[in-house]
């Protein structure tokens, strides 16, 4: 019956994923809007709004503290909730944690930016040290600590010190700065109390800390899970960093007075951070969960070339401050410390190029590695252990090259195992795997260190045998036989079939292929379990004429599979139940039977073409059921009516249904009859389609089928190259295009491929030597 081209249906995965990509996109969120306005308009008023001192003293000592307190709140917002949730036995994992020591942090500020509002304010006094100091101190403490419980995913050893050492880097540099011109100064020309002097450098020291730990989580391996919390922390940790900077250096020279535009850094720093923990808090679950579940392996991850070139881009900065230290004749002490800091600082660098040459060896050590896996896994048989096809047709290329050269023979084996369907079918399929194991294990043990054993495909197997004659090859085989039918099998005895042939002179080497396939197939019709050798590479005691019964061509014969047809009760290919089958199907539609010849050496054609190219694999118990299918696949037209079958006009929706049922009928008449049952496939699921819009089932892809879907392309071709009465048959021309065209919708891509490697000459001689199928007795 004709393959009907119907509409593809747009996939809604498609339309899910476009949906994904959509919501990813970019999108601003409300609080950093309400922190962007807040803030710049504080700035703009610092900048441009012309207060005087007493006003910007107290509008900014109101503003500092209140925005701590409202950022706290805000931090805190839906605790409550979260408090449920743990009460009811959910772990609070590092991600709450973290998000607690924020809010804490925020907290603090909020505390210590009251007192000094109030010793301002109230008692017109900036004392230093003072108990605000302890709410600022503690601020630095609680933020670390969040900062450091981020949940980050595993790493590698060598990464984690690679980022360790990084941030160790730029940390050193900016100690070295700060020494010069804030840090030194500060330590050294501490006025006041001892408690002054000794609390004048936390500030500087806390901030290279936050920035220190900054680094550390930016070089980690990230989660987006996470990432507005990360930037979050990112914009605040800096903001709060930069304010403190400019508060120290400018109160060390005396110049500092509250209300200035820097003074935008706290605010800006208290209102992210306070966000962070909102935004964490709220994830925490989720970031638990995916951080628990990353119990990925390490894997190596080569750093970017902006984290390799990160330390050498201090070198240049370390000749430029040496030579400023020379130049402006830096105090002793101050000198001494940039000379100290930039040693540690090349010391360090060094040590990151030692780390760097050691995890480039570990990367190519694993690449090379993972290469030989990879060139394993392409040459080797995962199931035996054997060289693959692939590697099988390399091999015997090289063989054929070298033994040509050196003028000597080349023999090859290609063995079969008996009756595997039937193993496969009675023992099941694990059974069957670890019996070619076994056969596998016996023709390699039985080779020698020159010859090359492989898995060609399914049960079959193949040897190459390099300096070999034809007298060495049979005993080779011989040996291999016996050794098998010796084998204790686990579930029942298992003999070989095996085809020997000998490439002698400078004959093609897939010349040789094919005669040892000959040879197979001699070995097969004449009751399996034995060695043949091909024409022109036997001894005399050994060879055996190939020839075919009743007029079928060796190639036609061994892919109909007589053998197993004859096993079931037939006299022929088409043996007496067969007959009769036919016959009743011919009954309905007189056409039947040179369609049903013509669909049948179609499909063995391309299944022929598809085993060449080494697209697929089928075995000889395949070909038969394709050979059976194929000749049977409309027998389920017996239950449509013929007012259905044979209308010349259009169908109705309810005749269409009646049609379509055709394959499951046919499936169920098929699969009572044990010596038939093999053509269910085909029969059933032959007007699958490709992209899953064919019938009955809805199949798509390798769900459908081998041998249906082999079948569906034979069939669409003799539809297309067949009059019909509303259209007259296309030209090849036309029908290839058309096959090009419902690659991966109607037909499977590679067989498509493969039927366009068929000569046109091969497909016209099928269709024009097509015959009517004996009729039953």
């Amino acid at each position: 019956m004709d393959q009907f081209h119907l509409p593809r249906p747009t996939d809604s995965r498609t339309r899910r994923q476009d949906r994904t990509v959509e919501d990813r996109k970019w999108r601003l969120h409300p609080g950093a809007v309400f922190t962007a306005l807040f803030c710049g308009t504080f700035a703009l008023w610092a900048i441009f709004g012309g207060a005087s001192e007493a006003t910007r003293l107290v509008v900014t000592d109101w503003l500092s503290p209140l925005t701590a307190i409202a950022a706290t709140i805000w931090s805190l917002w839906d605790l409550p909730t979260r408090i449920r949730e743990y009460r009811r036995g959910e772990s609070i994992g590092r991600a709450g944690w973290s998000a607690m020591f924020l809010s804490a942090s925020v907290g603090s500020f909020a505390l210590g930016a009251s007192i000094w509002s109030y010793h301002e304010l109230v008692l017109h006094v900036a004392a230093f040290p003072s108990w605000a100091d302890a709410g600022y101190f503690s601020s630095f403490v609680f933020l670390i600590a969040g900062i450091l419980l981020l949940p980050t995913r595993k790493m590698p050893a060598m990464a984690r010190w690679r980022t360790l050492l990084d941030s160790f880097i730029v940390t050193a540099a900016l100690v070295t700065v700060s020494w010069l011109f804030l840090l030194g100064p500060t330590i050294l020309d501490s006025k006041g109390t001892l408690l002054a002097k000794v609390l004048a450098p936390y500030y500087p020291i806390m901030d290279l800390a936050m920035l220190f730990c900054i680094t550390v989580v930016a070089g980690s391996a990230q989660d987006r899970a996470y990432a507005r919390v990360r930037n979050l922390l990112y914009t605040g940790v800096l903001a709060y960093v930069a304010a403190d900077v400019v508060f120290a250096y400018t109160n060390f020279q005396g110049t500092y007075k509250t209300g200035y535009p820097f003074d935008t850094g706290w605010l800006v720093a208290n209102l992210t951070i306070g966000q962070a923990a909102l935004v964490l808090r709220k994830r925490q679950h989720q970031i638990a969960a995916e951080s628990n579940s990353s119990e990925e392996p390490d894997e190596i991850r080569p750093p970017s070339f902006w984290r390799n070139l990160l330390p050498y881009a201090f070198v240049p900065g370390i000749v430029v401050l040496l030579d400023y230290v020379s130049d402006e004749r830096i105090p002793g002490e101050l000198a001494i410390g940039a000379h100290v800091g930039c040693g540690v600082l090349l010391a360090l660098i060094f040590l990151r190029q030692v780390l760097a040459t050691a995890e480039t060896s570990r990367v190519y050590r694993f690449l090379h590695d993972a290469y030989r896996e990879l060139q394993a896994v392409a040459t080797t048989d995962g199931m035996t252990g054997l060289p693959n096809h692939r590697s099988f047709q390399e091999r015997l290329r090289k063989s054929a090259n070298d033994t040509q050269e050196a003028g000597q023979p080349l023999a090859l084996l290609l063995i079969d195992v008996d009756r595997f369907k039937q193993y496969n079918d009675n023992f099941g399929h694990p059974a069957g795997d670890e019996a070619l194991r076994i056969v596998a294990r016996i023709i390699r043990e039985s080779l020698r260190d020159s010859d090359l054993p492989a898995r060609y495909g399914g049960e079959e197997f193949a040897a190459i045998l390099p300096n070999t004659d034809a007298e060495g090859a049979g005993v080779v085989a011989e040996r291999i036989r016996a050794a098998c039918e010796a084998e204790p099998f686990p579930c029942r005895a298992v003999t070989l079939s095996v085809g020997v042939a000998v490439r002698a002179g400078d004959a093609d080497p897939s010349g040789l292929i094919e005669r040892a396939d000959q040879a197979l197939y001699l070995a097969k019709h004449r009751g399996r379990n034995r060695v043949v050798l091909a024409e022109g590479g036997a001894s005399a005691g050994m060879r055996e004429e190939i020839s075919m019964p009743n007029g079928w061509s060796l190639h036609e014969s061994r892919n109909v599979g007589i053998d197993r047809i004859g096993e079931v009760g037939h006299e022929e290919p088409s043996g007496p139940l067969l007959k009769v089958l036919l016959a009743m199907l011919n009954l309905k539609d007189g056409e039947v039977e040179r369609h049903s010849d013509r669909v049948m050496r179609y499909s063995l054609r391309l299944a022929e073409e598809a085993l060449a190219l080494g697209a697929v694999s089928i075995s000889e118990d395949e070909m038969t059921d394709l050979h059976l299918g194929a000749l049977l696949h409309d027998i389920g037209k017996v239950g449509v009516p013929d007012a259905v079958l044979h209308k010349p006009g259009a169908l109705s929706e309810e005749e269409w249904a009646i049609v379509r049922r055709h394959p499951i009928q046919g499936a169920e008449i098929l699969s009572d009859i044990p010596a038939l049952s093999g053509a269910v496939p085909v029969v059933r699921w032959h007007h699958e389609r490709w992209d899953g819009t064919g019938y009955p089932d809805g199949l798509a892809a390798e769900a459908i089928p081998l041998g249906a879907r082999i079948f569906a392309l034979a069939d669409t071709l003799d539809a297309m190259w067949s009059d019909r009465p509303y259209r007259r048959a296309m030209d090849y021309l036309s029908i290839r295009a058309e096959v090009m065209r419902m690659s991966g919708l109607q037909f499977d891509p590679v067989l498509a491929a493969a039927f366009l490697n068929v000569p046109e000459g091969d497909w016209e001689r099928i269709r024009g030597t097509a015959q009517d199928l004996p009729k039953a007795a």
